[in-house]
């Protein structure tokens, strides 16, 4: 939750005296320079325009520059972005404000108190422009134009910030219509707070906020001369942003939190981060009554060195106490532990005292991988491997043998439905598919894991058609080349244990090749005139060719 006010209300009412009842000339200034500046046009009868800037008020005629309404442009004289407002289609207005023009933007002015404290108004700040500002315009050259907008601000929260002391006060409007329209404002009195947290809320859909609930920050300037010159808020935030979030939150706590300034100034803005974003105090994890870094993070002086030369986060602090792996800390970043989870970790120390293997060995040996490495040990006892042997626990291909444990795994565990595919389909699929002509030859895929190796080795996407195959809802087939069976060259899927071919692709879905059909055409024309005649076959089990002539079968190209 936000930081709790420490200010009792007496105080606070004599306290409110310290606070300007509206804003300086300055403030005001600053204020309207962070809306947006027009280009205001009027077109003359020798189609000409009259342009007029709103932010340097320079008023000149020209020949159309090519900028239509709403365009974005800049100043030929001040060379500011500007939008461009042609005056004739603004309309009439509502009486008192063009509506098209209407703006409002949240603020917070930074202000120095006598006594050193620093005084925040925050508020809503709206901009008009009235229609009678252009009423005389362009007709009478030598006439004053205003170019400034109606300007008001809404002061709707207060705080009053010193170190150890912090008070909050806020109010609420009511809007209503007056005659003509005209929105009268009434405000309520001002209220104590017993927190101090942002101005505005986020927004969301139901419940828009201008600028989603961040706000311009005014009076940076201010800051070094009040108590909390040494806050470090302009390190931690960026004073030539223009929308922030947080800056009230910020200030707030370090009101009771002087170590932040320590943290920005160290590095250690994560922090900040999850306090300001999740109102998150880091719990016992750290100490804000401590007066050094490494009593800040409890830590001794040698495990904090460890800890800052290693640009760590509190969260890898908390990886290392929760894991309980007994390193230093230093070695512990040093092998890079702290990108793995204290689950992890724990698991890898556990295999380690069982097979005789040391943590920071295993560590070195992971280089990240640690996650597959536990994958292949989890998947390597159900296989039964021995991993006594130094060469099966730590093999040089961690990601091949990996891939390799899992293909076994899979298998057993689907032994049944492989047993069932092997006494049935896969049968009728070898007598009605398999044959071979003009050096090459049509494999049926005898389980899912060839399936997912061919896709694998040909860079396509095969592999996720295993079960539809093992389970009848397509076929899948391999061509290889008869001299050698055994390496992947071009899958096949046909249409549901049908004569047409679905889909035909080679390595990479022939991204590099010639298309498989034109390629291997001398294959094609001889096999599915085959399939499509039946597949028969002669005593010996050799294939009866029909008559040959160019097949009119692959009437669907691949995808």
């Amino acid at each position: 939750m936000p930081e709790k006010c420490n200010i009792d209300a007496i105080t606070g009412a004599a306290l409110m005296a310290k606070f300007p009842d509206g804003l300086s000339p300055e403030e005001e200034e600053q204020a309207i320079s962070h809306f947006t500046k027009y280009l205001f046009y009027h077109r003359l009868k020798n189609n000409r325009r009259r342009y007029l800037c709103t932010n340097c008020g320079f008023s000149w005629e020209a020949e159309p520059d090519g900028y239509k309404h709403n365009d974005l442009g800049s100043c030929c004289n001040c060379h500011q972005a500007v939008t461009y407002k042609a005056v004739g289609r603004l309309g009439g207005g509502t009486g008192y404000r063009y509506p098209s023009l209407h703006e409002e933007h949240n603020m917070v002015f930074l202000r120095a108190a006598d006594d050193g404290a620093l005084l925040i108004s925050a508020g809503r700040a709206v901009a008009d422009y009235e229609p009678g500002q252009f009423s005389g315009w362009p007709c009478f050259e030598d006439e004053p134009i205003s170019p400034i907008p109606t300007f008001d601000f809404w002061e709707r929260r207060r705080y009053y910030l010193r170190p150890g002391q912090l008070a909050s006060w806020k109010r609420d409007f009511g809007i209503y219509k007056g005659p003509w329209g005209v929105p009268i404002r009434s405000e309520s009195s001002w209220e104590s707070c017993k927190t101090a947290g942002e101005p505005n809320q986020p927004g969301s859909y139901m419940y828009p906020q201008p600028d989603s609930g961040r706000y311009f920050v005014i009076g940076w300037e201010n800051l070094p001369g009040t108590e909390l010159r040494y806050s470090a808020v302009d390190q931690y935030f960026n004073p030539c942003d223009d929308l922030f979030r947080g800056v009230v939150s910020y200030l707030a706590r370090y009101t009771k939190r002087p170590q932040m300034e320590m943290l920005v100034k160290l590095g250690h803005t994560d922090v900040i981060d999850r306090m300001l974003a999740h109102d998150d105090l880091s719990g016992r994890r750290v100490n804000w009554k401590a007066k050094t870094p490494h009593g800040f993070f409890r830590l001794g002086k040698a495990d904090y060195r460890a800890f800052a030369n290693a640009h760590a986060s509190l969260e890898s602090l908390d990886t290392y106490r929760n894991s309980g792996v007994g390193l230093p800390l230093k070695e512990f970043y040093d092998l890079g532990a702290a990108r793995y989870s204290a689950a992890n970790l724990q698991s890898m120390k556990v295999i380690g005292d069982r097979y005789h293997v040391p943590l920071p060995k295993l560590l070195r040996y992971c280089k990240g991988q640690a996650t597959m490495w536990l994958d292949y040990v989890s998947m390597g006892r159900k296989l039964g491997l021995d991993f006594s042997r130094p060469d099966v626990l730590m093999p040089k291909d961690l990601r091949a043998r990996h891939d390799n444990a899992m293909e076994q795994v899979e298998y057993q565990s689907n032994m049944d439905a492989i047993k069932k595919y092997r006494r049935g389909r896969y049968r009728m699929l070898k007598k009605r598919y398999e044959m071979e002509a003009a050096g090459y030859l049509i494999r049926v895929p005898a389980h899912g894991g060839e399936i997912r190796a061919e896709g694998k080795a040909l860079c396509h996407c095969v592999g996720g058609y295993a079960k539809r195959h093992m389970e009848g809802a397509t076929t899948i087939l391999f061509l290889r080349a008869a001299d050698d069976p055994d390496t992947p060259l071009c899958t096949i899927e046909m249409e549901q244990d049908g004569e047409t071919i679905r889909q035909i692709h080679g390595y990479c879905n022939d991204r590099y090749l010639e298309r498989p059909e034109k390629l291997y055409a001398a294959f094609l024309d001889i096999w599915l005139p085959w399939v499509a005649a039946g597949s028969r076959r002669d005593l010996q089990g050799r294939p009866i060719l029909p008559s040959e002539q160019p097949t009119e079968k692959m009437n669907k190209e691949a995808v």
